[in-house]
């Protein structure tokens, strides 16, 4: 039992709207409903399954007017898209490429900066030692050894964990920019 279904769609060949119909089966409801009361409702479960699951084969829309399939592209308009897609495509390799070069540029002024700041950093710390030693002996004080040596493992401690974070953030950085 096919029915007709019809709604109004522009037409792509037409290039106007225009009606464009379908032909749909739809599940056998008197069917199942004898067969439910020929199987004294053993068939129920099997006619639920089937609703649940059944999808009405249908025909695809045409139009009323020329019989172009709704949707299908005529040769010339596919050529156009080809054509369209393609210079889309271009485009967007070029952004693509355009992309890498400032973020290559990026990651050269990038580790440029890093490179003049640690140099600077390193500078600094030649002249640490000497200052922390000088003030590790004073919160010691005179002749106190014992003291003297916790603090500097202590200060070691300290030094190596901050070494630690500078490289892991500096690995951080360097991740990012890849």
């Amino acid at each position: 039992m096919a029915h007709i279904e019809q709604t109004q769609w522009g037409c792509n060949r037409c290039g106007k709207p225009t009606l464009h119909s379908r032909k749909v089966e739809p599940l056998n409801h008197v069917l199942h409903l004898l067969l439910t009361i020929f199987c004294c409702g053993w068939w129920l479960p099997i006619w639920i399954l089937l609703i649940l699951v059944h999808n009405p084969r249908r025909d695809p829309w045409r139009c009323s007017v020329c019989g172009q399939q709704a949707g299908v592209l005529t040769p010339e308009q596919q050529r156009s898209l080809v054509i369209q897609k393609a210079q889309e495509r271009a485009v967007k390799a070029e952004q693509r490429q355009a992309t890498k070069e400032v973020r290559s540029q990026q990651r050269r002024e990038l580790f440029a900066a890093m490179a003049s700041q640690a140099r600077s950093a390193f500078q600094q710390i030649k002249r640490v030692p000497g200052q922390i030693d000088v003030g590790l002996r004073l919160m010691a004080g005179e002749g106190n050894t014992i003291l003297y040596r916790f603090l500097e493992v202590a200060a070691a401690a300290v030094i190596l964990g901050l070494t630690a974070g500078a490289i892991y953030l500096a690995a951080l950085v360097i991740q990012r920019c890849w």
